[in-house]
């Protein structure tokens, strides 16, 4: 569940340019100062001694591997690398982008080099996306089709699915405040399971879902913070009840600094701290995760720069 709940916190969803808005580039997108050629991230269990905390095994569970993110001049990750328990290459993601630095195609390749999941792009004159589809090795696994409106405001996803199971689906982010945007999900038969609308209000996102019936199945609402941060998560199924509550605090870089996630009834079911050490560009170093006052994990990042 940690693992889960740490990467919805770190990793933001690359959906930002398919609402028909201003691109973030991936050293925004990452929260990264100065022009960062590469850093690597390893992450490290904590263990007390003496009164002490002193580094100790890797801590795979926490992030499933040490990894290596590289980016070109205008700040776009056009690689990442992800290192196994041998230190070798256990799986390389490639990423590309046209000549208005938007994702055309996205890579994933296993240890021997064999492709593994692909993704493709396709834009409007616009620079609006108007299809996705994705590969898992030679077959297809999923087409989504993107309609604007005459403002070039995101209004429609179709999402066909050509596996027989059924995905979970993430809220987007996105900037077009006051939009409200329409996702249909359908199945390997082409048959809608699952409708989800999303209406954004200032910094309050709230989301329907329907099941292919049309019957409400549950509402999620999620604010943000200016720079896009999100703030508080709380999840209801049909009969209004609470599901999940994640609150999350930040500091002015935009770093997370706490994260509680509550029961049912409101309790603190689960309570993250974090702390951090700093390079001269004022990016983090090491990142220390507590719970429960007790250290737990140490996450090292190393930088290089372009000169």
């Amino acid at each position: 569940m940690e693992t889960a709940l740490t990467y919805k916190i770190s990793i933001l969803l690359l959906l930002v340019p398919f609402f028909g808005v201003a691109k973030r580039n991936d050293w925004n997108r990452d929260n990264l100062k100065g022009k960062v050629v590469s850093f690597t991230e390893v992450a490290y269990r904590l263990e007390k001694q003496n009164n002490r905390f002193i580094k100790s095994i890797k801590a795979w569970q926490y992030m499933e591997y040490d990894t290596k993110s590289i980016y070109d001049f205008q700040g776009n990750k056009v690689e990442e690398l992800f290192f196994g328990y041998d230190g070798g290459v256990e799986k390389r993601c490639v990423y590309s982008f046209n000549k208005d630095n938007l994702p055309t195609t996205n890579l994933c390749y296993d240890r021997q080099g064999t492709i593994r999941h692909k993704t493709c792009y396709d834009y409007n004159e616009q620079n609006c996306l108007v299809s996705k589809t994705c590969w898992r090795e030679d077959t297809l696994f999923s087409k989504s089709d993107y309609r604007y409106n005459t403002e070039f405001q995101l209004k429609e996803v179709k999402v066909r699915y050509y596996y027989s199971q059924k995905m979970n689906h993430t809220m987007p982010e996105w900037s077009d405040k006051g939009a409200s945007v329409s996702f249909y999900y359908y199945d390997e038969k082409a048959t809608l399971y699952e409708r989800i609308e999303y209406k954004r209000k200032d910094s309050l996102t709230i989301e329907v879902r329907y099941n292919g019936n049309g019957k409400i199945i549950g509402r999620n609402f999620c604010t943000y913070d200016d720079h896009g941060h999100e703030l508080d998560y709380s999840s209801y199924d049909y009969d209004e009840q609470t599901q999940e509550q994640h609150l999350s605090e930040y500091d002015p870089y935009g770093n997370i600094m706490e994260s509680y996630w509550f029961t049912d009834d409101g309790d603190i079911m689960n309570y993250h701290s974090y702390s951090y050490e700093y390079d001269a560009y004022g990016n983090w170093t090491k990142q220390y995760i507590t719970n429960d006052d007790q250290f737990y994990y140490l996450v090292e990042r190393e930088y290089s720069y372009e000169e």
